[in-house]
């Protein structure tokens, strides 16, 4: 359980050393990318690990990373970055939500930034509070 907190990993990645990276302590973090190949994917993931961030987490969503990705093989598998994310989160020891239908990709829903959720044991997201308020 926790905020959730996230959005595009280029983006989130160029906050780092500024004022404007949010406190991910806590929190459940959201990420999507769009025509990023896995080895970018993969360095952007290690310099939020060694920023110290992947470490403070509840848990992590995964949106769309395929959208816009130019497969040079064209026999290449779409999910062939799956290992990439599963191997910088899966040590961590927090629930992973994947392939949540947000981002650039075809399918995208709304998702509530800065909101309470929590991770259920039966892989669903369960938003905790509602992201609108009466005026």
């Amino acid at each position: 359980e926790g905020i959730i907190l996230g959005g595009n990993l280029s983006i989130i990645l160029s906050l780092l050393g500024t004022p404007y990276l949010p406190d991910f302590t806590d929190a459940i973090l959201f990420l999507e990318d769009c025509g990023e190949p896995p080895y970018r994917v993969d360095r952007m993931l290690t310099q939020l690990a060694s920023a110290g961030i992947l470490q403070k987490l509840q848990g992590v969503l995964l949106g769309d990373f395929e959208a816009d990705v130019v497969y040079t093989d064209p026999k290449a598998e779409k999910s062939y970055w799956k290992p990439t994310l599963r191997e910088r989160f899966l040590d961590l020891n927090i629930p992973i939500l994947e392939k949540l239908p947000v981002g650039h990709g075809k399918y995208n829903e709304p998702l509530p930034l800065g909101v309470r959720a929590s991770i259920q044991k039966n892989g669903n997201l369960k938003i905790l509070e509602s992201p609108c308020v009466e005026l």
